[in-house]
This record gives C-alpha cells, structure tokens and sequence, in this order.
C-alpha cells in the first residue's frame, strides 16, 4: 500500500507540475496571440496607410501627367505661332528686298531724269 501510496503521491506532483507548465504555456499562448493580433492590426493600419499614400501619389501623378499634356500643347501652340511668325518675317524680309531694288531703280530713273532735264536746260540756254 505504501508502494501504491507513494507512486500516485509522485504522480500527482507530476499532474501538478504538468498543469502549471500547462498553465504558463496556455498564458504563453495568449501572450502570443494577444501580440498576434496587435502585430495585424499594425499592419493592417500601415496597409491601410500605404493605400492612403499610394492613392494620394496616383492622383497627383495624373495631375501631374495633365500638366505636362497641357504644356505640350502650349508648346505646340507655341512653336506654331513661332513657325507663323518666321513665314510672316521671311515675306516682309522679301517685300523689303522688292521694295528697296524698287527704289533703287526710281533713284536711278531720277538720276536720268534730272541728267535729262539738266542737258534740255542747257541746250535751251544756249538757243
């Protein structure tokens, strides 16, 4: 009977031991669970943070892509009116080129005139 009485005493400090080991680990478990969902609930904020972020990036890219469409065309504009204006320069630069033969010819058209008109008073003078 001693033999029995010692052998469930031993057991039953065993049992013991085992249920505080069992205790520590289900409080272990709980620990871990609690930093488990504290660690998600992290990262769900910083997901969340990073879609609030990548959203507010998208949206001035696409500003930003609008801008740059919107300064090509006035680039384009730009380089049109630009081209315009050369044409428009090159045809009075031509004009001008007309003009000033035009008014060499009538300076030289004078120069012969008033010759002209120089050798008629001569000969007038000397009748």
């Amino acid at each position: 009977k001693k033999e029995l009485a010692d052998a469930t005493a031993q057991y039953k400090k065993k049992i013991r031991a085992q249920q505080v080991d069992l205790q520590a680990n289900e409080t272990l478990i709980a620990d871990l669970q609690a930093q488990n969902r504290q660690q998600k609930e992290v990262a769900s904020n910083m997901e969340a943070n990073a879609d609030r972020v990548k959203a507010e990036l998208e949206n001035k890219l696409k500003a930003l892509e609008q801008e740059l469409g919107t300064e090509k065309g006035r680039k384009d504009n730009l380089a049109s009116l630009l081209g315009e204006s050369k044409g428009r320069i090159d045809t009075l630069n031509q004009r001008n080129k007309e003009l000033q033969h035009q008014v060499e010819s009538l300076e030289s058209s004078k120069i012969a005139v008033e010759y002209q008109l120089d050798v008629t008073k001569k000969e007038l003078a000397d009748a």
